[in-house]
């Protein structure tokens, strides 16, 4: 995805656009099958954080795992987009998901396996630049904030009233 072309010779909006195709390819790339992708597109300087488990990660080898471990604990029932937005120097992202805990290979995630659990996704996504020197990055993407902050729970479907019930 690198272009080669600096930022100084784009507008303001295709600087933009080229941020927010960055992260949909993080995005799309977010998989077992394909993570490798995603984090070929991080800068040296990458901070992958998960504040509210107290995870930080700096070491793409290292990323890589805790993905594979969230991959075998996490699965994905349903994403809802709330928002995306974008600058010139990052992109904020806001979801929904509702997920069910299937593993116990996350640190600190505090809810047993499972747990179905409505959880808002949101991070910012700061795009760099190599040296300062303004050329569209090979996709550098630094996570000074990515939270998994869970606003809602409700039983796993076995422990669900049944139709009807009040």
């Amino acid at each position: 995805m690198h272009d080669g072309v600096k930022d100084k010779d784009l507008t303001r909006e295709q600087i933009i656009a080229r941020n927010l195709k960055v992260v949909d390819a993080h995005f799309h790339n977010e998989t077992p099958e394909s993570v490798d992708k995603a984090i070929a597109l991080y800068d040296d300087e990458i901070v992958w954080e998960a504040p509210m488990r107290g995870v930080l990660l700096t070491d793409p080898v290292e990323i890589r795992k805790s993905y594979m471990g969230i991959f075998r604990t996490v699965k994905y029932i349903k994403a809802t987009a709330l928002r995306r937005f974008a600058t010139e120097e990052y992109v904020f992202d806001d979801q929904i998901a509702d997920v069910e805990i299937v593993g116990d290979e996350m640190p600190n995630l505090g809810f047993p396996v499972g747990s179905r659990l409505n959880v808002q996704k949101y991070g910012v996504r700061l795009l760099t630049r190599a040296s300062g020197n303004g050329a569209a990055p090979p996709i550098w993407i630094r996570y000074p904030k990515v939270r998994r902050s869970p606003f809602t729970t409700r039983p796993a479907p076995s422990e669900e009233f049944a139709a009807g019930q009040v």
